[in-house]
């Protein structure tokens, strides 16, 4: 009778490590979209349609067993000039309880910008809300793939698979660490 349970516990057990192994790898899967981003760094040199210097360079790596994606973006940490340093730290991660790939940025100034990462074939769109002083507006940040080394990356307002204003756009090339 006691081996009878302890094999029933040990199935029960296995049972529930491959469930929970399954669960770990089919995440894993929900970010292999982003799986091109990892590897060297990305890096950008352009200006805002006001002509304001935008430099950065964003490296991103696995982490929990490759179930999060985490970045770190090196840019202007200045207010009031222009000074690079590391801007910020984030993560990107599938949100298994809505069913959506989402975002967290923490900045050097205390903001923390949350979204939703939205494919499109080898594209990614990063939306979020942004205060803009005047209100809160639904920016996007765009990843369109050009080849597996470069993307046009671009900030504005993208509505119905479209761009309707772009406040920044320009080349974001991968270099070799």
């Amino acid at each position: 009778m006691k081996s009878i349970l302890v094999k029933q516990l040990a199935i029960v057990l296995l049972v529930l490590t491959l469930s929970t192994l399954a669960n770990a790898q089919d995440l894993g899967l929900k970010l292999s979209p982003l799986e091109n981003l990892i590897g060297g760094s990305w890096e950008i040199d352009t200006q805002w349609g006001d002509g304001t210097k935008f430099k950065q360079k964003i490296t991103y790596s696995w982490s929990l067993s490759e179930n999060m994606i985490s970045s770190k973006t090196t840019g202007n940490i200045s207010k009031t000039g222009y000074e690079q340093g590391l801007r910020s730290e984030g993560v990107r991660v599938w949100n298994s309880t809505d069913s959506t790939l989402k975002f967290w940025e923490f900045d050097i100034f205390g903001t923390i910008t949350e979204g939703t990462i939205l494919i499109d074939g080898n594209n990614h769109y990063y939306q979020y809300s942004y205060e803009t002083g005047n209100g809160v507006m639904t920016l996007t940040d765009g990843w369109e793939f050009v080849s597996e080394n470069e993307y046009t990356y671009s900030v504005g307002v993208f509505e119905d698979g479209m761009w309707t204003q772009k406040y920044l756009s320009g080349s974001m090339t991968r270099k070799a660490d």
